[in-house]
Protein backbone atom coordinates (compact mmCIF):
# COMPACT_ATOMS: atom_id res chain seq x y z
CA UNK A 1 0.00 0.00 0.00
CA UNK A 2 1.41 3.25 -1.31
CA UNK A 3 -0.05 5.46 2.18
CA UNK A 4 2.13 3.70 4.79
CA UNK A 5 4.37 5.71 6.87
CA UNK A 6 5.82 2.55 8.89
CA UNK A 7 5.81 -0.94 7.89
CA UNK A 8 3.30 -3.02 9.54
CA UNK A 9 4.23 -6.59 11.38
CA UNK A 10 3.37 -9.71 10.71
CA UNK A 11 0.94 -11.17 12.80
CA UNK A 12 1.26 -14.71 13.82
CA UNK A 13 -2.60 -14.48 15.26
CA UNK A 14 -5.77 -12.57 15.40
CA UNK A 15 -5.10 -11.89 19.13
CA UNK A 16 -1.53 -10.46 18.47
CA UNK A 17 -2.92 -8.47 15.76
CA UNK A 18 -5.54 -6.87 18.37
CA UNK A 19 -3.20 -6.28 20.97
CA UNK A 20 -0.79 -4.50 18.57
CA UNK A 21 -3.22 -2.30 17.54
CA UNK A 22 -4.68 -1.26 20.75
CA UNK A 23 -1.13 -0.16 21.42
CA UNK A 24 -0.37 1.28 18.54
CA UNK A 25 -2.42 4.54 16.64
CA UNK A 26 -3.17 3.42 13.00
CA UNK A 27 -2.38 7.50 12.43
CA UNK A 28 1.11 6.03 12.74
CA UNK A 29 1.39 3.70 9.95
CA UNK A 30 -1.18 5.26 7.40
CA UNK A 31 -1.52 8.53 6.00
CA UNK A 32 -5.30 9.03 5.57
CA UNK A 33 -5.60 12.20 4.01
CA UNK A 34 -4.16 10.57 1.51
CA UNK A 35 -6.97 8.14 0.74
CA UNK A 36 -9.65 10.73 1.66
CA UNK A 37 -8.48 13.39 -0.76
CA UNK A 38 -8.01 10.51 -3.67
CA UNK A 39 -11.23 9.20 -2.77
CA UNK A 40 -12.62 12.85 -2.81
CA UNK A 41 -11.18 13.45 -6.86
CA UNK A 42 -12.18 9.88 -7.69
CA UNK A 43 -15.74 10.57 -7.32
CA UNK A 44 -15.35 13.67 -8.96
CA UNK A 45 -15.07 12.04 -12.39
Amino acid sequence: MKNLKKKIPKFKSDSEEIDFWAENDSTDFYSFARVIVRKIKNSRK
